[in-house]
């Protein structure tokens, strides 16, 4: 679904509120084609951006704003939003960004494949004026040398001249801002929100990795695999093969997750994002996490890995109590390779359980965050905490009431040289971490406890049942950065 909101002065008071239309017909159901010619100020919002709800409250009156449609492709979304229009005097594009590259709707643009978006894209400069100028809000999109290249070329193609953040782009708690500051030529436009709206907004607009699990395909470079036998991972929306599988379970686009397990007894499956990332700057992954619809009280569990940036796993690690990190002997499979972390959101109990050949722990303890070590070290048991409440809802069958919000942070404190560890858990559904108990895991510092941190990463998830079972699922995973980048950092990009 795409949206528009009129930002004219003299809207009224529920011109805010985004509003269904046919782009067939009309972008702008209640206004005539000459009333949206006179808007000469765009402000086009991806909806994958956190809360762009206060964003879009915040646009600044004679502005005109489109919310994007997450499925479809941004690029395709922009050009047609801009094909009855001339004289544009500024198009401002609001989506998560990184060095050289926009994610826009379904869309990443990138170096790799901007020359196949060219006709699209001088369609854009068409829409503008002469003096019309380009504002990306995204964040590190013009940082260094490979992103400078990136924003000259999109400003080459569309003929207009742009800005774009070099670092990040958003709350200054997060160490954001939300200055622009690379730009081709000269820009005449200020900022399309209000100062008070981009002071309140605690989200920043940069992300390694964005993936909502929620349509028929996914992107990047997963892998999947499953053990002894089971049911392949996969999408429950859509039906077909994929980078990831989609597997016919009847969700809608827009409306799916990720599926690791059925409901079914002694299932097994991981995935794993394949590509190295780094952690120089810290990580923040955030995930929904869904388990529930038992056939009896609900097991084994979900684990979040990291992996050693220079490994090659071909497949998890032991399933059962070990979650697919850890190894499991009765079964004579190894841990992952390249293990260093292993966070198990664990229903049953035995991720925290010295037994299958895991090594430490207090025993089973149910319903439990814990956390195991590097695998130089035999994932060793580091910790774990009791979950109020349980981390499954086994007799629930309706997913979206399953939900529970995991944040995952490694935190690089450069003043001290450590780095800091912590889960958080949103317990009472707010979409925030700062309730008393929703930070069941803090590690202050985690090279001490687990060894040193491996300058990059690949990530996954792993899940299994028993005799007892869960649907295990995944949803709405993203990976950012925790700082901005350093300058010698940026420079070697």
């Amino acid at each position: 679904m795409k949206t528009t909101i009129d930002r004219s002065k003299g809207s009224s008071a529920n011109a805010g509120e985004p509003r269904n239309f046919n782009a067939k017909k009309s972008l702008i159901p209640t206004r005539s084609k000459s009333e949206s010619q006179a808007q000469k100020n765009l402000a086009i919002i991806d909806s994958k951006v956190e809360n762009y709800q206060q964003l879009v409250r915040g646009i600044k009156p004679g502005t005109e704003v489109f919310v994007l449609d997450r499925t479809q492709d941004g690029i395709k979304q922009i050009t047609e939003i801009l094909s009855d229009r001339t004289d544009i005097h500024s198009l401002h594009i609001i989506s998560h960004g990184k060095v050289a590259g926009l994610e826009i709707g379904s869309t990443a643009l990138n170096p790799d494949n901007i020359e196949s978006y060219s006709s699209q894209l001088k369609q854009w400069g068409k829409a503008l004026s002469q003096t019309g100028n380009i504002l990306i809000y995204g964040c590190n999109v013009a940082a260094g040398k490979s992103g400078k290249e990136f924003t000259d070329q999109i400003s080459e193609i569309t003929g207009k001249n742009l800005a774009a953040s070099s670092n990040i782009t958003g709350s200054t708690k997060l160490g954001g801002n939300w200055q622009l500051e690379v730009t081709t030529g000269q820009i005449n436009v200020e900022l399309a929100f209000k100062p008070e709206v981009l002071a309140t907004y605690n989200y920043v607009l940069g992300i390694l990795v964005t993936e909502s699990f929620q349509n028929p395909t996914a992107l990047g470079p997963w892998i999947y695999g499953t053990s002894g036998g089971a049911i392949q991972p996969g999408l429950t929306s859509g039906s077909g093969p994929g980078i990831i599988p989609s597997l016919g379970l009847g969700d809608p686009p827009g409306g799916g997750a990720l599926r690791l397990t059925s409901n079914a007894d002694n299932q097994a499956a991981f995935v794993i994002y394949n590509n190295a990332i780094p952690s120089g700057d810290g990580l923040r992954v955030i995930f929904d996490l869904f388990a529930y619809n038992s056939n009896s009280f609900g097991a084994d569990g979900i684990s979040f890995f990291l992996i050693d940036g220079t490994a090659t796993p071909t497949q998890a690690g032991g399933f059962g109590g070990s979650l697919g990190y850890a190894p499991n002997n009765n079964s004579s499979i190894p841990g992952i390779v390249g293990g260093y972390l292993g966070v198990g959101f664990d229903e049953f109990g035995n991720f925290s359980n010295p037994t299958e050949g895991r090594i430490g722990g207090p025993g089973q303890v149910e319903d439990a965050v814990a956390i195991r070590g590097n695998a130089a070290a035999g994932y060793q048991f580091l910790t774990n905490t009791v979950i109020p409440g349980g981390i499954d809802n086994p007799a629930l069958t309706d997913r979206a009431l399953a939900r529970k919000r995991v944040q995952i942070t490694l935190d690089p404190t450069t003043a001290t040289g450590t780095n800091r560890f912590s889960v958080n858990i949103d317990l009472n559904g707010d979409n925030l971490f700062n309730s008393p108990g929703e930070t069941p895991i803090d590690i202050p510092d985690l090279s001490a406890a687990n060894g040193l941190v491996p300058p990059a990463f690949k990530f996954g998830f792993a899940s299994s049942t028993g005799t007892v079972t869960n649907i295990h699922e995944i949803r709405n995973l993203r990976v950012e950065t925790v700082r901005e980048p350093t300058i010698q950092q940026i420079l070697r990009l």
